[in-house]
């Protein structure tokens, strides 16, 4: 545990020095970066209710939504293509050609299909967190172990049966690495969405709004608090991952 935190302290120790040095060294400009004092004194007027706490809870709210929607929607797809058959190549091409189209381009595209209130931020979310859990189940059905497999054959395992028995926990593995994954995914696209859709609260309008700003520090203090986010919610997923994988490895 000693070990750990004093990791934890030096990683941080380097991190800043670099950032002051290349302040220092001029090798960035005081203009376009905030030194780490200035983002340090920045923090507690970040978590003001005034400021940028009602936008951060707001982000936090739509990308937790994204996600529980986006989820089964992604296993019930890879469900569906791994057990499709005929059909799994060209559905798995279909599924990762959309996948492959830039997130953030398909913005508009939420935008005219649901408008510009709540619904857009949510779908745009959940649509990429859903396409990334459907992979990752259709990979980790994939590599169900032959030893098993056969086992659950000559016990005449089939159906619903083995589907919760053998195939989900055999896939869970990449099915939480498809998690974590899209738990990030949601995040950045809702925060996408607010910049460019427009919301009343929510991190992608605050930091939006602070490009015009002389506050460097309150803007890079807005960024790191949306990477403090997204390492959170993977630390959960993972945190869920080790309780419920206990298994794994024996």
């Amino acid at each position: 545990m000693k070990s750990r935190l004093l990791g934890w302290v030096v990683t941080g120790v380097v991190v800043i020095g670099f950032w002051h040095l290349a302040l220092v060294l001029r090798l960035v400009s005081p203009a376009v970066l905030a030194s780490p004092s200035e983002v340090i004194r920045a923090f507690p007027r970040l978590l003001m209710p005034e400021a940028a706490l009602p936008d951060m809870l707001a982000t936090v709210e739509r990308s937790v939504v994204a996600f529980f929607i986006g989820t089964p929607i992604g296993i019930f797809v890879g469900l569906a293509v791994f057990f499709s058959h005929k059909m799994r190549q060209p559905a798995e091409f279909v599924l990762d050609f959309v996948r492959s189209i830039p997130a953030t381009a398909l913005v508009p595209v939420f935008l005219v299909v649901f408008g510009i209130d709540e619904s857009a931020k949510i779908a745009v979310g959940a649509f990429s967190a859903s396409l990334v859990i459907a992979l990752a189940t259709i990979t980790g059905l994939a590599r169900t172990n032959r030893t098993r497999a056969a086992v659950a054959t000559t016990l005449r395992i089939k159906g619903l049966r083995r589907l919760l028995l053998l195939d989900i926990p055999e896939a869970l593995p990449e099915m939480f690495l498809g998690f974590r994954a899209g738990a990030s995914l949601a995040l950045i696209l809702v925060i996408v969405a607010e910049m460019f859709i427009g919301t009343s609260r929510g991190l992608g309008r605050g930091i939006w709004d602070m490009r015009y700003s002389d506050d460097l520090g309150l803007l890079y203090a807005a960024l790191i608090a949306t990477g403090l986010v997204g390492y959170g919610s993977n630390l959960l997923i993972r945190l869920a991952e080790d309780r419920v994988l206990h298994w794994r490895g024996r």
